[in-house]
């Protein structure tokens, strides 16, 4: 019985990963759209809620894990509440990359929030 060096097995392995990875597919992001000439913003949410504005929002709040898909997708929230702040300091892992340093921070636990402080923010 021939033996496979474990180099050629790490490599195998890797290699098969890489190409099931490769088979998946991500699922599409909500709808967000500015024609071209238009001021107007659309978005529809997850669950078929169209929302209108004048113009694209420019400063974002955001809940905690929202923030963090919203950071992923290149979108920097100007706040966040919900989990995000372990008590040593640190960052939750709720809120994924966001750069908690970077953003207010107006809420810490669940149903802590106050209107006035997303006011402040300046969405």
């Amino acid at each position: 019985m021939a033996s496979v060096p474990r180099r050629s097995l790490a490599a195998i392995g890797a290699a098969a990963l890489i190409g099931v990875s490769a088979c998946g597919g991500a699922a599409s992001p909500p709808e967000a759209s500015v024609a071209a000439g238009q001021s107007s913003w659309t978005w529809t949410d997850d669950r078929g809620k169209n929302i209108s504005l004048t113009k694209r929002p420019e400063r974002v709040v955001a809940q905690a894990a929202a923030a963090a898909a919203l950071w992923d997708f290149g979108v920097r929230p100007v706040a966040v509440f919900g989990p995000h702040r372990l008590k040593d300091g640190g960052r939750d892992p709720e809120v994924g990359e966001v750069d908690i340093s970077k953003v207010e921070s107006i809420g810490n636990a669940w149903g802590g929030v106050q209107r006035r402080e997303v006011r402040h923010a300046a969405p």
